[in-house]
């Protein structure tokens, strides 16, 4: 008799780049560089999402998880691989519910603790790698800089986008044990669930009318 084993099964890791500013910010900079007002040219202002288990995952309105690709910040600049990873769905849930506490809506800061910070940490978590430096260090590079001042008021749009998005997804967590991931594939707007509990509160009165009609019944059959 013959035995064999095979080895823990491997998941692709990506990081998925997209510039805020839309071209914007190496169009001013390169401009402030021609002025000498600025070092060197700034070719984005970055938002990075974590690209694994067939979901992408990002920072911002809280811990949010999307459709690859679908989410509301459209098609990436850049994806570049980080590697495979033999952590499984389930124990990265594991570790989004362990850094909570630190990733949630009421810390989010664009120039401080941002989309970048969360993909860094899961980085390291899934494959021992940072992201590229260029990415993290980008705030403290721009922030005393002409272009920094230029771009402020931009920034503070972005910030406001990240923290109040008009879609969000179903906040991360932790699935029970007996049911499949359940929050990947619905955007709901934030008045879905107040349109939701309108409706259940009418499907309570419809109850309470039936429940008084058949209590009418049989006071008459009496």
């Amino acid at each position: 008799m013959t035995s064999s084993s095979s080895s823990p099964s491997s998941h692709a890791v990506e990081l998925f780049v997209y510039d805020l500013s839309g071209g914007l910010a190496s169009t001013l900079s390169k401009q402030l560089v021609l002025q000498r007002l600025l070092d060197k040219e700034i070719d984005g202002v970055w938002h990075t999402s974590i690209h694994v288990h067939g979901k992408e995952y990002w920072f911002g309105h809280g811990m949010q998880v999307g459709i690859p690709k679908q989410t509301q910040f459209g098609t990436p600049k850049e994806i570049i691989r980080m590697g495979e990873t033999q952590v499984d769905e389930a124990l990265f849930q594991t570790f989004l519910d362990e850094v909570h506490s630190r990733f949630n809506v009421g810390t989010y800061s664009l120039l401080e603790h941002n989309c970048n910070n969360f993909s860094d940490e899961c980085c390291e978590f899934l494959v021992g790698k940072k992201i590229p430096e260029h990415i993290l260090r980008l705030p403290s590079e721009v922030l005393g800089t002409p272009f920094g001042a230029a771009i402020k008021p931009m920034l503070n749009v972005f910030e406001n986008t990240m923290r109040n998005t008009s879609m969000v997804l179903l906040m991360i967590r932790r699935p029970p044990r007996s049911t499949h991931f359940p929050y990947t594939t619905h955007f709901r707007s934030p008045d879905h669930d107040h349109d939701h509990d309108h409706h259940d509160h009418d499907d309570n009165d419809h109850d309470d009318d039936d429940d008084d009609d058949d209590h009418n019944d049989d006071h008459h059959h009496d």
